[in-house]
């Protein structure tokens, strides 16, 4: 399934307690292209939506946001290094 040219699919699977769930997920690459982030999911396909279009919409804001986290850790680590 696509929406605004952006892969996703309904997973489907069986709990240990025998019931069966699904949830809608996206995996694309050229979308998570530079995130972290490998997949997302929800319940409510529209819900997925709404995440796939801020990927989309805000992919400047959140690259930035994710330089911040790896400079951030980066200085975490450098800082914390005997413990």
């Amino acid at each position: 399934m696509y929406y605004r040219d952006v892969e996703y699919t309904l997973k489907t699977w069986v709990t240990n307690t025998g019931e069966v769930c699904t949830c809608y997920s996206c995996s694309d690459t050229e979308l998570l292209n530079d995130l972290s982030i490998t997949e997302f999911q929800d319940v409510d396909e529209v819900e997925l939506f709404f995440e796939i279009d801020y990927y989309l919409d805000q992919r400047k804001l959140e690259l930035s946001r994710e330089k911040l986290r790896d400079e951030a850790a980066k200085e975490f680590y450098k800082l914390n290094k005997h413990r």
